[in-house]
């Protein structure tokens, strides 16, 4: 949805492009308060002091009067859009605002304020469109300040995979799916094992942000995955899995450079045909971000997870999973084409100290990745790892080295403001110094999800 529809002859706010002032820089612009009254200034009209004040159900209606008068005034135009906003009539604030820049094409504060509006309506694509155009036409203005945070924001929301536009008091994120494994495991040097198994996925997240500002948040969350069954039961289990975390952020600007810091902790358990626990893990993940323009984002992260499994192993001494595990990674994502090409590619270094020496291991790890925009909405994302795993107390035949190669690729699209249905495939293949435990995995589904 553009909101740029038609370039009018009309004079050019020549003061809001030069200036770009966020604040309420043409409030001093005469309008006509009635037919046979003489000129007003708008910062001295009923409709200013209601929108000043907060009073936007009040604002909107004296605007609508001012409009009788004046059908082709911009300022007050904008000002009803903006009042639509704050009562969060998105749909009727998107109308004004396509009626004012019909007259004026090219006016800053018209084309920053519909991007916000469009962000919050997540239409993210025209939102991006506004905010370049923002910073095209008065690339040093506060205005164009204002743009290059919220394209920021967008690029660390397409970063994490998250759903754009603002995120509620309480978000909540429920999805339904339908996935298909397929699994080969080497049994022998002369045989190998295969399975299908057709699985019915549901996931539900649920957060409250107690605390939410420009410079902090800080949410609570509480989750719960499952994962049943629905053909090929001999060949895997039903899975649940319930978690809560709570995480703090905070974000600065130094030297140019938008800096974001991020702590978070949570707990698992996982559970297997509904039965008895499999395992929980309780874990901590401390992350750096460096925004060094709108078109990079730089991310350093550490991860402990402490992983308890009910399952010993036949024997404790040798196989016992139960394990403190450390994990760094690097990874730079770039921005391209008004960020609707993300490019990802990191490093990462793990190791697993168990109480057992069969699952002590340590290796590294290489990602690439890829998002783009394409027609009609539908998003690509396509990634591929590189993960070595050397265990270096093994206790078998030979030392134990692995290799795992793991493709991905998805298609998504956003409907409306609140569904996003996803069709994705994955392939993974491991290849072990151990031949009877080499195995592939081939998974591809679809999902709907549901995000507040």
């Amino acid at each position: 949805m553009t909101l740029s529809v038609r370039r009018a002859p009309t004079i050019r706010n020549a003061s809001a492009a030069a200036a770009g002032w966020i604040a309420l820089a043409l409030w001093a612009v005469p309008v006509l308060s009635g037919a046979a009254e003489p000129l007003v200034r708008f910062s001295e009209t009923e409709a200013a002091r209601a929108f000043r004040e907060g009073r936007y159900e009040e604002a909107v209606a004296e605007l609508l009067r001012l409009l009788e008068t004046n059908p082709d005034n911009v300022l007050v135009l904008r000002y009803l859009a903006l009042s639509y906003d704050r009562l969060g009539r998105l749909n009727d604030a998107l109308r004004v605002f396509i009626e004012a820049l019909a007259l004026d094409p090219d006016n800053v504060a018209l084309l920053y304020h519909s991007g916000e509006t469009l962000h919050n309506a997540r239409y993210v694509d025209d939102a991006r469109r506004h905010f370049l155009r923002v910073i095209e036409l008065a690339p040093d203005s506060e205005y164009a300040r204002r743009a290059r945070i919220w394209l920021a924001e967008q690029a660390r929301q397409e970063a994490f995979r998250q759903p754009p536009g603002p995120p509620p008091p309480i978000a909540l994120q429920l999805a339904f799916g339908w996935r298909r494994d397929e699994y080969r495991f080497a049994e022998s040097l002369d045989s190998e094992r295969r399975e299908t198994v057709d699985r019915l996925t549901e996931t539900l997240m649920l957060e409250y942000f107690p605390l939410r500002t420009a410079q902090w948040t800080l949410a609570l969350d509480v989750s719960g995955q499952g994962a049943q069954v629905i053909r090929n039961r001999d060949g895997g289990s039903d899975i649940w899995q319930w978690g809560a975390g709570a995480r703090a952020q905070r974000v600065g600007e130094w030297a140019g450079v938008r800096l974001t810091g991020l702590a978070r902790v949570y707990h698992q358990r996982v559970y297997l045909d509904g039965g008895s626990e499999y395992g929980h893990t309780t874990g901590a993940a401390a992350q750096l971000g460096a925004g060094w323009s709108p078109h990079a984002l730089t991310l350093a992260t550490y991860h402990f997870a402490a992983d308890d499994f009910r399952e010993e192993g036949f024997d404790p001494l040798f196989a016992s999973r139960d394990a403190h595990d450390h994990r760094v990674s690097a990874e730079q994502h770039l921005f391209f084409w008004g960020n609707r090409l993300r490019l990802t590619f990191g490093v990462e270094y793990e190791e697993n100290d168990a109480e057992g020496r069969n699952f002590d291991f340590d290796g590294p790890a290489y990602f690439a990745g890829a998002g783009v925009a394409l027609p009609w909405g539908v998003r690509l994302d396509a990634g591929y790892e590189y993960r070595e795993e050397s265990y270096r107390n093994f206790a078998g035949p030979v030392r134990r080295e692995t290799e795992r190669r793991e493709w991905s690729v998805a298609l998504s699209r956003w409907f409306a403001r609140h569904w996003l249905v996803a069709l994705h495939y994955r392939d993974a293949d491991e290849e072990s110094s151990i031949r009877a435990l080499d195995y592939q995995r081939r998974a591809w589904g679809a999902s709907v999800i549901y995000a507040y």
